[in-house]
């Protein structure tokens, strides 16, 4: 996520080290931090030291008025802050390592219909069921 007015907006994906100078802004919410961080790195792109907070729209605020890039999980819903600054999203061009969609069910607990629904929906979405955690 970048401003508007950024000297790579006119982009439509972004090398992380291209923004390794910058400032990173990421949410201090674990385990979405440490899975910002580790993209970074994997890239080798060593986050500089920004800010760090729990609410996404601060974040998106702070990076709308220049103050640096984020790396989301997720994409917020909509391309302007709540003050009306707009922002801009840039997927990443470097080579990510996976990531896993883990579903975690009580042993023994009842197959609800949502739980069947979600279910259905992340091996569409993502892939093939794995086998079950003992």
């Amino acid at each position: 996520m970048l401003p508007a007015n950024h000297r790579l907006a006119d982009r439509d994906e972004i090398a992380l080290a291209e923004l390794s100078d910058e400032p990173a802004i990421l949410t201090s919410l674990r385990p979405a931090r440490d899975l910002a961080e580790n993209l970074m790195r994997h890239a080798g792109v060593e986050p500089v030291a920004g800010w760090s907070m729990a609410n996404v729209e601060t974040i998106r605020a702070m990076v709308a008025r220049g103050l640096g890039y984020s790396v989301l999980v997720g994409r917020p819903h909509g391309d302007r802050t709540y003050d009306g600054l707009p922002l801009i999203y840039r997927r990443i061009a470097d080579e990510l390592p996976e990531n896993a969609v883990v579903l975690a069910c009580v042993r023994g607990g009842q197959t609800t219909a949502a739980l069947k629904a979600l279910t259905d929906f992340c091996v569409r979405e993502f892939g093939e069921a794995g086998r079950p955690v003992q």
